[in-house]
């Protein structure tokens, strides 16, 4: 199983499903791509890091819905 999974400039512009069959990431690093919603996260029960700096994210209100993601 995936536990970590570097994304780092990859030019990634959406997250959409793709990452929900890698359910045991723990480390997931998006940082400097174009990516507008980091919603999907959620689906990610194990994460237990992600840095998504230096992207368009512009909103986290998600997280009020789903604590326990937190």
């Amino acid at each position: 199983a995936f536990t970590q999974l570097d994304l780092q400039e990859k030019e990634v512009q959406e997250l959409s499903t793709n990452l929900r069959p890698y359910v045991h990431l723990q480390i997931l690093n998006l940082s400097k791509n174009d990516i507008r919603d980091i919603t999907e996260v959620v689906h990610l029960e194990y994460l237990l890091s992600i840095n998504a700096s230096q992207n368009q994210i512009k909103d986290i209100q998600f997280f009020k819905h789903f604590p326990e993601s937190l």
